[in-house]
């Protein structure tokens, strides 16, 4: 069950913690979860989810969510690092009602692995992953130390998986691979929502935030970009890119998850969600 406090407790042990919800009628595990204070007394309200459907089941045979603490640790790093394993390798995705794989869970090992004990060569894990145009891409001594030094390319895979843990095959949120092709410019896309634009999620080198721009749909226009954008803000700003022809920054007018210059910090990956539906949203509305 979870911790018992009194008032101060909390001063006094770790801040992050990760939590499991077990179902009391088999002792299942069906949720895991990452918190701090009392994150894990809160899941008795919202969506319809499975992790609620299986909430609300249990409460109506009578019975209470068990609740279990079963880590403790000092950064919210550790605690993803922790809960992803958990995840992925301890109780097998498939298994849970947890919406997304994790905090760069493709660093982690699928539990399908020791389960039918036949273990595979695993790209980021037992072999270098390599985004599309690194190996081709033309660059600076001192740029190539930064994508290594800053994680650049862990920092991409990780988006991407987060992505595609959110949106899963919904062909209207396309997530393309990371790209590496322009050193000054790592990215991945996101498309399917607008025949006009598609949505770059930058890198800058030093790691440390994600940056939005839309920019035209391939074989698009400056044009329809402008005609495109101005569905979501009536004097977008259009802007010469590096990587691309023009492009337009995604601004708090149109995504208040993101500052003044589009950015996010890069762990922001829930916010990275929100924004990416306030921005496709629109579009697909339109589309019907």
């Amino acid at each position: 069950m979870a911790e018992q406090q009194t008032p101060g407790d909390a001063d006094h042990m770790l801040p992050y913690y990760v939590y499991e919800l077990r179902d009391p009628r088999d002792n299942a595990v069906f949720y895991v979860g990452k918190g701090t204070r009392d994150r894990v007394d809160f899941h008795d309200e919202g969506d319809e989810s499975d992790k609620q459907r299986r909430i609300a089941a249990i409460k109506a045979s009578g019975h209470e969510v068990t609740r279990v603490i079963v880590a403790r640790v000092e950064t919210e790093a550790e605690a993803f690092a922790v809960e992803t394993v958990l995840i992925k390798w301890t109780y097998g995705f498939d298994h849970l009602t947890n919406a997304i794989h994790g905090h760069r869970a493709s660093f982690v090992r699928p539990s399908t692995e020791w389960r039918q004990q036949a273990y595979t060569t695993m790209p980021g894990i037992d072999v270098e992953r390599v985004p599309r145009g690194l190996r081709e891409g033309t660059y600076t001594q001192k740029q190539r130390d930064q994508i290594l030094d800053n994680g650049i390319v862990e920092k991409l895979w990780a988006i991407y998986d987060y992505l595609r843990g959110v949106f899963g095959d919904d062909p209207r949120h396309q997530i393309h691979e990371p790209d590496l092709s322009v050193a000054q410019d790592p990215h991945l896309l996101v498309s399917g929502f607008s025949p006009a634009l598609r949505l770059m999620i930058r890198l800058p080198l030093s790691g440390r935030v994600m940056r939005l721009q839309a920019i035209p749909a391939r074989g698009g226009s400056r044009q329809a970009l402008t005609e495109a954008m101005q569905w979501l803000d009536p004097a977008p700003a259009i802007n010469n890119g590096t990587c691309y022809r023009c492009y337009a920054p995604i601004g708090p007018s149109v995504s208040r998850e993101v500052d003044r210059k589009g950015q996010l910090a890069i762990d922001d990956l829930e916010g990275l969600g929100r924004a990416i539906r306030r921005i496709t949203d629109p579009f697909r509305r339109r589309r019907g």
